[in-house]
């Protein structure tokens, strides 16, 4: 009887190992490429959600608003809640009349929003952010609690909702000096990872009545930038 006793040529097994290399190396960039795109995804999903809270809570806080005044040079928006005090300090901003520092002294509710560069400071968020506060402590009295409800005998309260956070109060004339304090700004970061924040007032030639236009841009530097705008209409004036 022969014996078979013929094995692989150096060939064949150079051969399997160039085809197992070959199979492998692109199943192993199937799984980066799927990692990576779905790390992507997840990070554009946030980046818009991001902006999309942030639009949202500019807009909700302009709807109230009766008056608004836009620092083009220092990037500041501020809103006024009453018509009289806010048209006057406008004029009296814009004439020279009377500074930021008088914001803070008006007797109606006020509201800022302000972009920064952080210059790289990791705790806060990205590079740039955009910031909300409450220029003032005037506020509208909250109502009187009336008396506690009846209940049937065996039932139990229903606890009550837990309380809103208020918006930190901010000088607006200190807001050079805040942006320099990075624990102070932990309280009033609203969103980061902005990349620009732009608003335009424009008054409406028949009705006079202000709208607001505000655009940001987004950037992670993970995903290309999102950009997202909206026109407000203030519905108080």
């Amino acid at each position: 009887m022969k014996l078979n006793n013929k094995g692989f040529s150096l060939v064949e097994l150079l051969l399997a190992v160039v085809i197992s290399t070959v199979v492998f190396g692109a199943i192993t960039a199937l799984i980066a490429f799927s990692s990576r795109s779905m790390r992507d995804t997840n990070a554009r999903v946030e980046l818009q959600n991001q902006a999309k809270d942030a639009l949202n809570h500019i807009e909700s806080y302009s709807l109230e608003a009766e008056r608004a005044y836009w620092d083009q040079w220092n990037r500041i928006l501020i809103l006024f809640y009453d018509e009289k005090e806010g048209s006057q300090m406008i004029k009296g901003l814009e004439n020279g009349d009377k500074t930021l520092a008088d914001i803070k002294d008006m007797g109606s509710d006020s509201y800022v929003y302000w972009f920064k560069n952080n210059d790289g400071i990791a705790d806060i968020g990205g590079d740039y952010s955009v910031y909300f506060g409450k220029c003032s402590p005037a506020a509208t009295p909250a109502p009187t609690p009336g008396p506690a409800p009846t209940l049937i005998p065996g039932a139990t309260p229903t606890p009550a909702p837990p309380g809103v956070s208020m918006p930190s109060i901010v000088d607006v004339s200190q807001i050079t000096a805040i942006n320099s304090q990075e624990d102070l700004l932990k309280n009033y970061l609203l969103a980061d990872e902005v990349k620009e924040f732009d608003c335009k007032i424009l008054e409406n030639g028949a009705s006079k009545k202000y709208v607001l236009d505000v655009n940001l841009v987004f950037d992670d530097s993970v995903v290309p930038e999102y950009s997202c705008g909206k026109r407000i209409y203030m519905r108080n004036q």
